[in-house]
């Protein structure tokens, strides 16, 4: 192909015969006649042989300085660093228990678990400031260790007369390889639940009427358990036409809906519920 006007010709033609522009010598005409090294490589190739030998060479080279250190003396040594995954140490997640004022509550905290690991023990780190976490009616100090059994069963006593944060008990783990967990149960003192003012409702002779008690609420949200633990003298209280017992539990609803049927031929006061 011409190199001026890109015509095709011949290998022999010295001058192109559509442009006449002189061709020069070709690039095979510069080739030394001899191939390289006796020939086993032949010249043409030989610069790329070199190159591919020189990244070779250096790529090797690197590998090496990865794997060894030398002295430049001739001492040469070697490190292999072996690698391992261990599992997790798993602890639940922290959380807020509540207990009445006096009253006690299980903390329910979930065992720590780690796969492989027979038996885990678990530190005390941290005790409330108000009233006490116990094992077996015995409050619990920090500093000592409990067994995840042991750790399942705490339960947190709270002081009469206190109402609101408590501070925490927070415990940690470790598997004795390097995984440590905590894990904080934020503790309260609920204020009392709050019923309604006592007051007093007449009912005619032989008529029953509704005591329309107001459900009893609780500022933490916690349950609440209903007890009937006085009836009156004289006439009889009533759910859903059924009368009530001394000691029969009660639903918030089921205290709203009672009433009082006023025995006939009495008047006067007839006792309380």
């Amino acid at each position: 192909m011409c190199p001026n006007c890109r015509a095709f010709i011949t290998t022999s033609d010295k001058t192109c015969p559509y442009c006449d522009f002189k061709i020069g010598p070709r690039a095979i005409e510069y080739r030394a006649p001899a191939d390289v090294l006796g020939g086993l490589i032949p010249h043409a190739r030989f610069t790329t042989v070199v190159i591919l030998l020189i990244n070779t060479g250096l790529y090797a080279a690197m590998a090496l300085h990865s794997m060894q250190s030398s002295d430049g003396h001739g001492g040469i040594a070697t490190e292999t660093v072996s690698l391992n995954v261990s599992p997790a140490l798993v602890v639940e997640a922290s959380k807020t228990v509540i207990a009445g004022q006096g009253q006690s509550a299980a903390l329910s905290i979930t065992p720590p678990y780690e796969a492989g690991v027979a038996s885990l023990v678990a530190t005390v780190t941290q005790v409330p400031g108000v009233g006490s976490v116990q094992l077996n009616g015995q409050a619990v100090k920090i500093g000592q260790t409990l067994t995840s059994a042991q750790l399942a069963t705490l339960q947190y006593v709270a002081p009469a007369g206190n109402s609101g944060a408590a501070g925490a008990f927070t415990y940690s783990v470790s598997d004795g390889k390097g995984n440590k967990a905590s894990e904080t149960v934020t503790l309260s003192v609920a204020a009392p639940p709050v019923a309604e003012a006592n007051k007093t409702i007449t009912i005619d002779q032989g008529q029953s009427g509704a005591l329309s008690i107001a459900a009893p609420t609780d500022a933490a949200g916690l349950p609440l358990t209903i007890t009937v633990t006085g009836l009156p003298t004289a006439g009889g209280v009533q759910l859903n036409g059924q009368a009530v017992k001394v000691g029969q539990a009660l639903t918030a609803a089921q205290l709203s809906s009672l009433t009082f049927t006023a025995p006939a031929g009495t008047t006067g006061t007839v006792g309380g519920f």
